[in-house]
């Protein structure tokens, strides 16, 4: 049985004691990682995660306010044309 442990957009972190130690599975969109219970522990695991999408998540979240105003751009070009 999976707990969850902890919820984000692009991720879900899960724990299971599936032989008796304790694991944590993270599922992402497209692949899962599996940390050990007997190296890691919960705040470990949380941590990284937190790290990664610290480093990954403000990239794309420019990245989409440049495309919002780009699309904005294009359409207010649009309407002048039209």
């Amino acid at each position: 049985m999976r707990l969850v442990v902890k919820n984000y957009d692009n991720c879900t972190i899960y724990s299971e004691r599936p032989f008796g130690y304790k694991r944590f599975v993270v599922e992402w969109y497209d692949h899962t990682e599996v940390f050990s219970g007997l190296w890691y522990n919960e705040i470990d695991v949380v941590e990284r995660i937190d790290k990664y999408n610290k480093d990954t998540l403000p990239y794309r979240v420019d990245n989409a306010k440049e495309l919002a105003r780009e699309l904005k751009n294009e359409s207010k070009f649009i309407t002048k044309v039209q």
